[in-house]
């Protein structure tokens, strides 16, 4: 996540530019560039939300798991 969002940062400056800094925007220059930079960080935001949900799913039926083998033990 930390990777995608300073991604997403240089990305931002690619696009408009820092004046401040005297960087100028270079997506006028290499749009093919730009164009697969964002996607590339459309993809990778995606990718951490899926594996954050596929993580939740899991340690729901993990917790789910051990709760049924907790009680079958008590039951015994």
């Amino acid at each position: 996540m930390s990777a995608s969002s300073a991604a997403a940062a240089i990305a931002y400056v690619g696009k408009r530019g820092e004046d401040r800094m005297g960087w100028t925007a270079v997506c006028t220059f290499i749009e093919k560039f730009c164009q697969k930079a964002s996607v590339s960080l459309v993809s990778s935001f995606t990718a951490f939300v899926v594996m954050f949900m596929i993580t939740n799913t899991s340690a729901h039926h993990l917790r789910r798991s051990a709760a049924t083998s907790t009680t079958a033990m008590i039951s015994s």
